[in-house]
């Protein structure tokens, strides 16, 4: 700067440049404004009402009605004041009693004879009680069993009012329980109108913010406290904020509890009420004999196999490593995960707060509860109106995995599920169960746990696959993989123990 120059003179020549629409603007050589950062809020969100699912009536602290014994052949009567012809009809109704029918029936004939033979009223009274009593007591376990079950409210409005109208002893608590069950329904009903209206605004506000997740000045560390903005305005759970997988690879792995995130797998899961069944099959060579009789008890079963949107969400929450690199065509959202090991398929189970399918359970379900059923649909035999396989019958080229040489879609094939609605128990992928294998049933577990020791060195798959012919998806079948295996036929599905 020379001596004659004052400072206003430079500062009055910059404020000309400034406004000069000449070559050192407007894109030549000079640098453009940097494009300021997106901004994003999360909209106001309309309160959410509450909704107190009713407390499980107490009608159950009467005293319990257990089942009547064996009625006998003199009791509660006089012997020499009974006729022969009395007697007949008493020695009629014990046989009737013994047999299947519902119980207020075997009441009612047991009243009747009462009634017919004076000398054997006061018996006959007696025995109809018990069998009103224990009638009573079974449709009051039906309705509690219902109670605690996923059955819809207005359902357990029902039972309650049924119970009450059936059973006068259960009157008054039945009718309360129903007015409960009236409330909440009333409550769900203002709840599912205010959610719509979130969900509203939550679509309107993640349409914004996926575009802001475009431009380029949105950076990593914007994009992430957009993230949690959104989470903590639309919530944790699948539910409630759809685009939380979305989401997930920008989140802090603090931000989810393990069980929130297992929780994005939705799983859907199936119980199947314990029992006892005759294992294996005398058809299917030796690794399915000796038939034994196994006792099982409730656990839930998941209703599909696992997909790969399902699996994905465990690999973006860093709970799972990611599938050996399988065809295109085995990669659709909805289509079973594969190309997946023994070990990943443990984790991808304890993400999700399950585990994998003891061999038992597994059996016990695809022959729905254990009856005596080649199939999971019945005893016909496959083809590819019931399952995705390797049909004889069509075309050679068309033949595995009817027609695409691939798995499809999970519960493509309805007709094929189980009476329990679990689907693709048969076909589409080989599913891994949490037994070594062994060459038969010789000391296999009878109380349906896994058969761990001797430890083997192959892990047992079931159900067969899209390409594999109709022998192998057998309820009872049985074959087996080491447990590094990743092939393109070879799935997860889980299993769930609960406490009765």
């Amino acid at each position: 700067m020379g001596t004659g120059d004052s400072p206003m003179r430079y500062a009055a020549l910059a404020a000309i440049l400034a406004l000069w629409p000449g070559p050192c603007r407007a894109g030549h050589g000079a640098v453009e404004p940097a494009e300021p950062a997106p901004e994003f809020q999360v909209s106001s969100l309309p309160e959410l009402p509450t909704a107190t699912t009713p407390v499980t009536a107490g009608a159950w602290n009467t005293p319990r009605a257990e089942l009547p014994t064996e009625a006998g052949r003199t009791e509660g009567f006089n012997f020499n004041s009974v006729d022969e012809a009395a007697l007949r009809e008493y020695a009629a109704v014990a046989r009737f009693e013994a047999g299947d029918a519902p119980p207020q029936e075997k009441a009612a004939r047991w009243r009747g004879l009462g009634h017919a033979a004076d000398a054997l009223a006061g018996a006959c009274e007696n025995r109809a009680s018990q069998w009103e009593n224990y009638a009573a007591q079974q449709a009051l376990d039906a309705v509690l069993e219902k109670e605690n079950s996923g059955a819809a409210a207005d359902e357990k409005r029902a039972a309650w009012l049924k119970l009450a109208k059936s059973f006068p002893k259960y009157e008054r608590t039945a009718q309360e329980q129903a007015q409960q069950w009236q409330r909440y329904t009333v409550e769900l009903a203002a709840v599912a109108a205010v959610k719509r209206q979130r969900a509203k605004i939550r679509d309107r506000d993640w349409a914004r913010l996926s575009k802001l997740f475009s431009l380029p000045t949105a950076g990593e560390e914007v994009k992430k406290a957009f993230a949690v903005d959104f989470i903590r305005a639309y919530g944790k759970t699948a539910d409630d904020n759809p685009y939380l997988t979305d989401l997930l690879p920008l989140l802090p792995k603090e931000m989810l509890s393990p069980e929130e995130a297992g929780a994005l797998a939705a799983i859907t899961w199936v119980t199947i009420a314990g029992g006892r069944f005759v294992m294996g099959a005398t058809d299917l060579g030796a690794s399915s004999l000796p038939r034994r009789r196994v006792t099982l008890k409730t656990f839930l079963l998941a209703r599909t196999l696992v997909t790969n949107k399902q699996y994905q969400a465990c690999v973006q929450a860093g709970a799972c490593t990611p599938p050996a690199d399988c065809d295109e065509k085995f990669k659709g959202d909805d289509q079973p995960v594969v190309c997946v090991d023994w070990g990943q398929a443990q984790a991808f189970a304890l993400w999700a707060g399950g585990r994998l399918p003891t061999e038992a359970e597994w059996e016990y379900a695809a022959r729905g509860r254990g009856q005596e059923r080649k199939y999971p649909w019945g005893d016909q035999e496959p083809d590819c109106r019931l399952a995705v396989l390797n049909d004889a019958r069509w075309p050679q080229a068309s033949r595995p995995g009817c027609g695409k040489a691939a798995t499809w879609p999970v519960c493509s094939k309805p007709k094929g599920d189980t009476q329990q609605g679990l689907c693709d128990m048969a076909g589409n992928a080989w599913q891994w169960v949490q037994d070594w294998y062994h060459d038969s049933y010789n000391e296999a577990p009878k109380d349906g746990s896994a058969w761990e020791s001797p430890a083997g060195s192959e892990r047992v798959i079931r159900g067969g696959a899209w390409n594999y012919s109709a022998t192998a998806p057998r309820s009872a079948g049985r074959s087996s993989r080491a447990p590094e295996k990743r092939t393109n036929d070879l799935g997860i599905r889980l299993a769930q123990s609960i406490s009765l």
